[in-house]
């Protein structure tokens, strides 16, 4: 083989070796972070922090699903303010990234607790009980939803 003419396989070695090295310096859209406990831990501890300041009155268990809900509403929105939330292109239809469409679920959710929270507040209601009840109703009411 003449220096001139590249090897027959060095197109793909070199395409190959830019796939690598794009995979190794992260071209790929950054994660969300919502399965990462050290992302979510301070973000759950600033939320739990919040809710026992507004509901002090709440039990841990209520306190910690406010909190829970309010970190990933936090978090998508960190991670949506850094990163496009379009996704899809050239040969795909373009709509948004779907922790977007869940973030919009979490919002709706934590608004409705927030509103009965205060409620509850303002009626002076004591019973954890019941609202751990219908905490669960709810959620296994949207679970069958999903379904």
């Amino acid at each position: 083989m003449s220096d001139e003419q590249p090897h027959k396989f060095a197109a793909k070695s070199e395409q190959g070796r830019q796939a690598q090295l794009a995979n190794l310096t992260g071209s790929r859209p950054p994660s969300h972070g919502l399965r990462s406990r050290v992302v979510m831990a301070p973000l759950r501890e600033q939320a739990e922090q919040w809710a026992l300041e507004r509901w002090p009155q709440l039990d841990d268990t209520r306190r910690h699903l406010v909190a829970s809900l309010a970190a990933r509403v936090e978090r998508v929105r960190i991670w949506s303010d850094d990163n496009d939330i379009l996704i899809g292109g050239s040969r795909r239809p373009v709509r948004t990234h779907p922790v977007v469409d869940s973030c919009d679920r979490w919002e709706a959710r934590l608004d409705q607790m927030i509103a009965r929270l205060d409620a509850e507040q303002r009626q002076g209601n004591d019973d954890p009980q019941a609202a751990i009840d219908a905490v669960l109703a709810e959620l296994q009411a949207e679970n069958e939803a999903q379904s």
